[in-house]
């Protein structure tokens, strides 16, 4: 998130900086897109297992669209996003196995 918090931007990195072996950690920078509706975000991290799939409507390529793992560090300005639209279009990826929200102001995750 683009002008996040300190505490918002080190527990991004910090979750971002755990490695599985044959993955790769995006950071907030990463485009993906849900081919169902067209949506795109910019989760805080997101982690691709396997090969990379773009979307095919996007010849640059900068969007993926199989993603395995996406993180949100939740801020008050986006918590409601996070917990709504950006989750009911993110069940729409079938490469989707776990979408995790993590609290800035107590130690949750969910």
């Amino acid at each position: 998130m683009a002008g996040g918090s300190r505490r918002h931007n080190a527990l991004a990195l910090r979750i971002g900086a755990a490695r599985q072996p044959g993955c790769v950690a995006f950071q907030s920078d990463q485009k993906v897109r849900v081919l169902a509706t067209g949506k795109a975000t910019y989760p805080d991290v997101t982690l691709v297992c396997g090969p990379i799939e773009g979307d095919p409507a996007e010849p640059s390529g900068a969007a993926i669209s199989n993603p395995m793992l996406l993180v949100e560090v939740l801020s008050p300005s986006t918590e409601q996003d996070d917990r709504g639209n950006k989750w009911q279009n993110y069940q729409l990826m079938q490469s989707l196995q776990e979408y995790v929200l993590v609290s800035q102001a107590e130690a949750r995750v969910e």
